[in-house]
């Protein structure tokens, strides 16, 4: 009998002998070729979509960029309005939700100045907004390199092939990330890049990821509380030390005024808790029109006489909305009070849900039942944050091509196969269904929170993966880059070790 390999944290899995040992099925050439072209096409789509509104100079960019703009040139942050040739102020949106920190990190991307080309002068926001279009395009090639080479088990070579069907049921959220050039697509890299780093043994690069990505976006830090279940305190700390050194620190070096920094932090603090919080914006109905898909806010809409058409609370210069007339959805009509009563029992109960499903030390797992765990914790930011738009939903990602390799390694059969499919297939049907507002329909499938409930039905499948396999750490083969074959380079350090 074979004699059982030990995984890159301990759980054993039994394994065949390198002369048993089959080469990763890899896709046919036609294939794999024609995959390429479809990921380039993919790529130069998005590519045409958010360049035409970097040019345009709208919104979300429009706002990232201000906010380092306005650091840049005046030393202080966005107060949120723009001055006019007479000196006139005209309110507009800011990034008051997100931490000081990404003001001075969207500074990068605010130096060209605008500049004069055969008489016709170029607006520096515009090279500025095609510039961050190309990065961000760069970081989403290597966002699903990494997650179809490290993260989802299939043959690394094919991860074009294997993560093509993936990206394209998302493609709706992707479409929006790109349009409005936003950064949850760089958070993303950070987050898959943390946990590939930890399981090449390189904890300190780990935290140092996880902690930037909460700098840009908070709900990430859900994912240091997941270092912290499986014991990997070197990676908690690390990821502590960056959110403190390039969060306030650094702040308390670039502007040499403790006060200051001590007053934007309280007005960061007053702006999330006062204006953002699950609470707060079902008490002030704030921010709950069909783009919210947060529960607070499909609850209230739900629950809650509450009016669902376009009206953009957080940016007055944006008025496009407001002819529009009340509609509501409500099958209720409870005091806000017993509404925020009903979430935040939801929130408290799936948090400590989540928590207890966690709890077991990463040396007793399985690389499956990490990564299944890991991208249930990373959907989780989905299900907790109190803003939650199309674009946030390329998060799902992971779950996403996770749930096709497990359909994959359980052979296509069985009750949990059926179950995921079903699950990719309602993913799919939530997108379509949006078809109704190009069809002269309103905006009631978002309304009624379609990809809220699309995040609860992605999660069943992956709470019930991860329960079998931790009754059973070998409930899924292991995956073809972990297997001992004659001549690889192993993808872990543990790895080489037992292979040796």
């Amino acid at each position: 009998m074979d004699s059982p390999v030990e995984n890159s944290r301990g759980a054993a899995q039994p394994a065949d002998s390198p002369s048993t040992v089959a080469v990763p099925p890899l896709a046919p050439k036609p294939v794999r070729v024609a995959a390429a072209i479809g990921f380039a096409v993919l790529v130069l789509a998005l590519f045409q979509i958010g360049q035409q509104w970097a040019l345009a100079h709208l919104p979300d960019f429009a706002y990232f960029y201000r906010g380092g703009m306005w650091l840049g040139q005046h030393g202080v942050f966005d107060p949120g309005y723009d001055v006019t040739a007479a000196g006139e102020r005209i309110a507009r949106g800011t990034i008051e939700w997100y931490l000081p920190f990404v003001h001075r990190f969207m500074t990068m991307w605010t130096w060209i100045p605008d500049f004069t080309v055969l008489g016709h002068t170029v607006a520096g926001q515009s090279v500025s907004g095609i510039v961050w279009l190309l990065f961000n395009l760069t970081v989403f090639v290597c966002t699903i390199r990494l997650i179809g080479r490290y993260f989802v088990g299939l043959p690394r070579q094919d991860w074009i092939v294997t993560q093509l069907i993936p990206i394209l049921i998302t493609i709706l959220f992707w479409h929006w990330e790109f349009r409005l050039n936003q950064i949850n697509n760089l958070t993303l890299l950070l987050l898959v890049g943390s946990f590939v780093c930890w399981r090449r043994g390189h904890s300190t690069a780990a935290g140092l990821w996880v902690g930037f990505a909460t700098l840009l976006k908070v709900t990430p830090g859900l994912l240091i509380v997941w270092f912290l279940l499986k014991r990997q305190y070197r990676v908690v700390v690390f990821a502590g030390l960056t959110v403190l050194l390039a969060g306030p620190v650094a702040d308390l070096v670039a502007f040499r005024d403790a006060e200051y920094v001590a007053d934007r932090y309280r007005a960061w603090v007053a702006a999330v808790v006062g204006k953002t919080s699950h609470r707060a914006l079902i008490m002030n109905d704030y921010e709950m029109d069909w783009r919210n898909q947060s529960v607070s806010a499909t609850a209230n809409r739900l629950l809650h006489h509450t009016n669902y058409s376009t009206h953009f609370d957080n940016d007055p210069s944006i008025t496009f909305g407001d002819h529009e007339p009340p509609r509501f959805i409500n099958i209720v009509n409870l005091p806000s009070e017993w509404v925020v009563r009903i979430v935040m029992g939801i929130l408290v109960a799936s948090l400590l849900g989540l928590l207890w499903l966690g709890r077991k030390p990463a040396a007793d797992m399985s690389e499956w039942h990490l990564r299944f765990e890991w991208a249930l914790f990373v959907l989780a930011m989905l299900w907790f944050t109190p803003i939650m738009r199309r674009y946030h939903m390329i998060w799902a990602l992971p779950t996403v091509s996770l749930l096709f390799a497990g359909i994959h390694y359980s052979g296509h059969r069985g009750r949990w196969v059926w179950t995921a499919t079903t699950a990719l297939l309602l993913l799919t049907a939530g997108q379509l269904s949006l078809l109704s507002k190009w069809l002269g329909g309103t905006q009631i499938m978002e309304a009624f929170g379609v990809f809220t409930w699309t995040v609860l039905i992605l999660a069943i499948p992956m709470v019930w993966m991860s329960l079998r396999l931790s009754a059973n750490e070998n409930a899924l083969p292991m995956d073809y880059n972990l297997k001992v074959q004659p001549a690889p380079e192993p993808p872990y350090p543990e790895a080489a070790v037992a292979a040796s």
